[in-house]
């Protein structure tokens, strides 16, 4: 039986990354540090020292994982998925609708950080899976 959850490649110990999908996650790099490094002047400005600290941290993983890609052997749709972790979690400190932050809004029963840590808990269970 075979069964696809997520677009996750098998993988073994001799597997490569190809130049399409290293050139893939090098775009996908540049994108997020240079988002994530945009937030981070947008908190500075703000004065938000809470999330100038998960942006820094951010950044810091961000790159470790693009520089050690060859030895964790992830492939762009697990890096797409942990870049749309990030990117939620750092919109929440960025955007205001009606000049509430996204992360003190509610929708429904769930608060915006609830959906966020939903959304992020389903991606690194397909990921785990």
């Amino acid at each position: 039986m075979n069964r696809k959850v997520f677009i996750v490649k098998k993988i073994n110990s001799d597997m490569h990354i190809t130049k399409e999908e290293q050139k893939k996650i090098t775009i996908l790099y540049i994108a997020a540090i240079a988002y994530f490094l945009l937030s981070g002047f947008f908190y500075l400005n703000r004065g938000n020292q809470e999330f100038l600290y998960y942006i820094g941290l951010m950044v810091i993983l961000i790159s470790y994982f693009y520089f050690k890609h060859e030895d964790f052997k992830f492939t762009f749709e697990i890096y797409l998925g942990l870049f749309i972790i990030g990117f939620l979690h750092a919109l929440g400190g960025v955007l205001y609708v009606n000049s509430i932050k996204l992360y003190d809004l509610s929708f429904w029963i769930l608060k915006y950080d609830n959906f966020v840590h939903f959304i992020a808990s389903l991606i690194i269970t397909l990921i785990a899976f």
